[in-house]
């Protein structure tokens, strides 16, 4: 029985010593598969990170960390360094743990309008007339100046109704408010501010305030386009009969896109100032030339002034 019990032990420990040989051995095998095998480092992130965040965004709250890997797990593209990320913004979102590469980043102008707009500026889109646009050869990146008409007539059957404030007849009671129509039409000049009214006198020599006249004034100069739409039409060619009747040759068809639509970048104060003149008269667009980046300064016209 004895002698039993010592081949079992023996046994056992002889079992545990194989496989002990057997670990060291797979270890070692590996050991050496990982030091024949080349690694890379790659950037890995650190957490989930949303799309649209800025690559200095990630760097500037540590999103991301250097990693060393054996090079056949590099996904294509991987990125290596920080210095990768800078002036870009994620176009997908990355996953914790994911390596990052170089086909999830763009350039963030291209890939938002916001992106374009500089600190203090705003995006306004207008709807406008092929007419008033210069044919609708207006590009992106183009300046233009804008000129604002306000018909005074459309003012006429609009009544300002003031208010009077009466004392109280009684101690203690407070005062009543009686509102008056008034016997005057409105006019231009009594919806715009006082500086807007002398601004307006200096440059056109008409004094809105006392009179009713239709005013054309350039509101606007050096407007950087950010974007246009269905703006050109869209020029179709088709092969004619080519008979003698028909008079060979080709078709051309124009196709006019609806509703064409400009967005200019503006400042807060002139994006106020576009759409009270969009809603309250007619807008116009003239080209700025490409090299030209002086103000004019037009005086504008209205029809006292028009012919002098």
């Amino acid at each position: 029985m004895r002698r039993r019990v010592i081949a079992i032990i023996a046994a056992v420990v002889l079992a545990l010593v194989a496989a002990g040989l057997v670990i060291w051995y797979v270890s070692s095998l590996r050991e050496e598969i990982k030091e024949a095998e080349p690694t890379r480092v790659v950037l890995v992130a650190t957490a989930d990170i949303p799309a649209r965040t800025t690559g200095e965004s990630i760097v500037a709250n540590k999103l991301v960390e250097r990693k060393e890997i054996v090079a056949s797990a590099v996904a294509p593209g991987a990125l290596s360094s920080e210095a990768d990320l800078k002036d870009k913004i994620l176009t997908v979102p990355v996953a914790k743990g994911q390596q990052l590469l170089a086909s999830q980043l763009g350039v963030p102008e291209e890939q938002s309008l916001s992106y374009r707009i500089k600190n203090g500026m705003r995006a306004l889109s207008l709807a406008i007339d092929r007419r008033n646009a210069v044919g609708g050869a207006i590009k992106v990146g183009d300046r233009v100046d804008v000129i604002a008409t306000f018909d005074a007539d459309q003012f006429s059957a609009v009544q300002l109704v003031p208010s009077t404030t009466v004392p109280p007849t009684v101690p203690g009671q407070a005062p009543s408010t009686i509102t008056t129509p008034p016997a005057v039409p409105m006019n231009l000049g009594m919806v715009l501010s006082p500086e807007e009214l002398a601004r307006i006198k200096e440059l056109t020599e008409v004094d809105l305030s006392q009179t009713i006249s239709s005013v054309s004034i350039t509101i606007l100069e050096q407007v950087e386009v950010l974007a246009v739409d269905n703006l050109l039409p869209v020029v179709t060619r088709r092969e004619g009969g080519g008979g003698v009747l028909s008079g060979g040759g080709e078709t051309v068809t124009e196709d006019v896109p609806p509703s064409p639509v400009i967005t200019l970048m503006v400042t807060p104060r002139d994006a106020e100032k576009l759409v009270y003149a969009q809603t309250y008269g007619n807008i116009t667009f003239t080209l700025v030339p490409a090299r030209d980046t002086t103000p004019v300064g037009p005086t504008g016209a209205a029809l006292p002034n028009l012919f002098r």
